[in-house]
């Protein structure tokens, strides 16, 4: 399988070393760049997903014992990660090993157990670390955040509902913009279908102490979009109306020029 070209600098302009150093708010002096280039070079090792986990974990673990500043760190460990997540897509071995890496970094404890624990860092980071993104891009941290959250590493409940809404609930006259954004909703159904489910059996708009943000924020962060009969935000009918949207572009599917394995993932 071919190599993520975005994390070698093969881009166009705007990727590369200026990139790199941006990742939205930036890796620090002291430990960012370092810690790209290790795991970077760790991603390319030949071995299998399994064994390039554990040597990104080790990698990490390593450089945060030789830190001071482990919050500083710590933002640039996901940085990094979620970085890393635009560029490699969700078939590919890259993507597995980094949620490798991740899953060993939370059973050993500390900071990463501690931020999906306490619902606390990444979810605090994640809206400041994607921006303008390709529709490849958006693709690739789609998959990869909606991996994390069915793994329970991410409590952001608003960010899917957000992606479901641009897909289903939204007209898209774009055809490459609907294909990505039907594509992406799928995923995040495969992937965190369950936890989203779950969310939506409890209308948490009632018990403001049990959301992320304030109740007025939230109705705004769960509005309806144009296409969605009037129900409750947070609801099994917001649900059903999805399911029966994915029924219906699958169905429609050569009609509204949708590409072969998004049909496939929304026929699943």
């Amino acid at each position: 399988m071919p190599l993520p070209s975005m994390i070698f600098g093969r881009r166009r302009e705007r990727s590369g070393a200026h990139r790199v150093a941006a990742t939205k708010k930036g890796f620090t002096d002291r430990g960012g760049p370092a810690m790209f280039d290790l795991l970077r070079s760790t991603l390319t090792f030949p071995a299998d997903v399994e064994a390039k986990g554990a040597k990104l974990a080790s990698d990490i673990e390593f450089i945060r014992n030789s830190s001071q500043e482990d919050l500083v760190l710590n933002m640039d460990i996901w940085s990094i990660f979620l970085y890393m997540a635009q560029c490699v897509p969700l078939d590919h071995p890259w993507q597995d090993a980094l949620l490798v890496a991740l899953t060993k970094l939370r059973l050993k404890g500390g900071p990463i157990s501690n931020d999906t624990e306490n619902n606390s860092a990444i979810d605090k980071y994640l809206p400041e670390l994607y921006g303008d993104l390709t529709l490849d891009e958006w693709k690739n941290f789609n998959s990869f955040i909606a991996r994390l959250m069915g793994m329970g590493f991410i409590k952001f409940r608003s960010f899917p509902f957000n992606c479901l809404r641009m897909a289903l609930e939204t007209p898209v006259e774009d055809e490459r913009k609907r294909d990505a954004t039907v594509w992406i909703a799928s995923v995040w159904v495969i992937y965190c279908g369950s936890y989203i489910f779950d969310t939506v059996r409890y209308d948490r708009l009632s018990h403001p102490d049990s959301l992320e943000i304030h109740v007025e924020q939230a109705r705004r962060a769960y509005r309806l979009g144009p296409l969605c009969p009037n129900v409750e935000l947070i609801s099994v009918e917001r649900w059903a109306f999805w399911k029966k949207r994915f029924t219906e572009l699958a169905a429609a599917s050569s009609t509204v020029n949708l590409k072969a394995d998004t049909t496939k993932k929304i026929s699943i």
